[in-house]
């Protein structure tokens, strides 16, 4: 091999974005902040970003919290990020972090995403806390959309509780229809 080919292959094992992020997704899945801190400071692409990112969803809830710190530290934005507050909303109740929530939400994620379905689940578990907390960054748009679930909600007093939160967010402000 020449020099010049050789010196390409060390950069090309240097870059932390070198087989979609192998190494990150190494220290990620090993649950290694320390590593993955030292990682991130090789600032991955944003495509490696969005490939590694949703491992953090296999760790412990202590181990993912400081994970997901690390990786929203470095930037991370966009759908990716409003997909993990979607995912760690959906999660099961007795395994929901609301930590984690508060800490995607501190960083921007966006409650809005895909039209706001991350709230159907809050809505069928009757969580009306953390949907009260969720609907103040929601847009009237996503309210009127989750009104429908709202409606399938058996038990009236919850069901008029949710109801009304969802009108209180605008629900009916700059919506054609509620289907």
């Amino acid at each position: 091999a020449s020099p010049a080919s050789y010196s390409a292959n060390i950069h090309e094992l240097a870059s932390v974005d070198h087989k979609s992020g192998e190494v990150l997704r190494t220290a990620v899945i090993r649950g290694d902040t320390h590593m993955t801190q030292r990682i991130l400071a090789g600032q991955p692409s944003p495509e490696t970003l969005a490939i590694v990112f949703p491992l953090t969803k296999k760790l412990s809830n202590a181990d993912r919290y400081r994970m997901v710190e690390l990786f929203l530290k470095r930037s991370l934005s966009g759908p990716c990020l409003h997909a993990a507050l979607h995912d760690a909303i959906n999660e099961d109740v007795t395994q929901r972090d609301n930590s984690l929530i508060k800490l995607l939400l501190k960083y921007e994620a966006d409650v809005n995403f895909s039209q706001g379905t991350g709230l159907t689940s809050l809505i069928k578990q009757r969580d009306i806390e953390l949907l009260g907390t969720l609907l103040q960054k929601a847009s009237p748009q996503t309210a009127a959309a989750r009104l429908q679930d709202v409606m399938q909600v058996s038990d009236h007093r919850a069901r008029y509780e949710m109801t009304t939160m969802l009108l209180s967010a605008g629900a009916a402000i700059g919506t054609k229809e509620i289907s």
